[in-house]
């Protein structure tokens, strides 16, 4: 039995750098001083992680994180719905520091899959650069794998 068709992720997606251009709170705070109610309009969305986003299967669910602090909640908010970016949750006030996902391991037949499935992953992207679908390849492959035990070679010229 595999599940894979009905498998679902959770992804959590920091904002600034990966979804919008990189801005700091202090240069958000400008923003909203001079174009108020309009400032939103002012955030570079970055339209190849968006388009990605929006790709995804809508079983799954993304959560976005970020270390701009509660103050500009509308503001991000009004500027992702702007852009269309999908989500499901958000995280305001995170630390700048790295984030870590632990997860544990799904045992094979956990879920239909074939092998021991890994549950926490990450994708570093460089500031402001949409290459979210280059690295969700590999990530994906090795998914592919654990579930249903092809190989990954074979995985990665079919896609």
């Amino acid at each position: 039995m595999n599940n894979k068709s009905t498998f679902s992720k959770t992804w959590f997606v920091d904002i600034d750098g990966t979804i919008l251009q990189d801005k700091t709170n202090d240069e958000i705070d400008k923003i909203i001083e001079e174009y108020g109610d309009d400032s939103y309009l002012h955030e570079v969305p970055i339209q190849d992680s968006i388009d990605f986003f929006r790709s995804i299967p809508k079983r799954d669910r993304i959560v976005l994180t970020t270390a701009r602090t509660r103050d500009h909640i509308n503001h991000t908010i009004e500027a992702l719905d702007y852009f269309k970016m999908p989500y499901d949750d958000y995280v305001f006030d995170l630390g700048s520091g790295p984030r870590i996902l632990v997860n544990d391991i799904k045992p094979k037949g956990n879920i239909g899959n074939t092998s021991d499935l890994d549950t926490a992953y990450s994708i570093n992207v460089e500031r402001n650069e949409p290459n979210i679908k280059y690295q969700y390849k590999k990530i994906d492959g090795t998914i592919n794998y654990q579930m249903e035990a092809t190989p990954i070679i074979k995985q990665l010229i079919n896609e």
